[in-house]
């Protein structure tokens, strides 16, 4: 689906919980929905989270962000990885992930990955659509009202399996 904007640009975003993590102290967490670019360089929108530990970072310089693309979940607009977490649905292995880089105080921005809106296909296993979309999703991390993500943030990335692909 086409999308104006550049990539990573925040288009839509709605406070969302993950009651499969659990962070002494708690962190907030935004349903996010960004533009990006697929694998034949056309604009594309995608969805995911992201979530903020609500702990100050103290540890020097701006908290990072924990680029995260989840393993396989399934093709289906109801297995996108935001709405797995947001307990929409019961499959959400990838929780205890999360919750480890949450744990160690880095913010996480977590991709759906291409396709899991309604009407689009999931692109299984395409890299070069998870890798823009995973790194879009830092971009748009940092543009979240009341977030607290900085530009000069470091940047991690995790995926394995089909998100190892990214």
């Amino acid at each position: 689906t086409g999308a104006s904007g550049a990539p990573g640009e925040l288009l839509a975003c709605r406070p969302t919980s993950l009651p499969g993590v659990s962070l002494f102290g708690g962190f907030k967490a935004w349903k996010v929905r960004y533009a990006s670019t697929d694998a034949k360089g056309q604009r594309n929108v995608v969805t995911g989270f992201v979530a903020i530990p609500n702990a100050p970072w103290t540890k020097g310089g701006s908290r990072p962000v924990v680029a995260f693309n989840p393993g396989t979940l399934g093709s289906g607009t109801h297995c996108a990885f935001s709405k797995q977490m947001s307990g929409r649905y019961v499959d959400a292995y990838e929780g205890g992930n999360v919750n480890e880089f949450l744990k160690a105080g880095f913010a996480v921005a977590a991709t759906d990955g291409v396709g899991y809106l309604d009407g689009q296909v999931h692109t299984y296993m395409v890299g070069a659509n998870a890798g823009h979309a995973l790194l879009d999703i830092v971009r748009t991390s940092r543009q979240i009202p009341g977030g607290s993500l900085q530009p000069d943030g470091k940047v991690g990335i995790s995926g394995y399996s089909e998100g190892g692909a990214a």
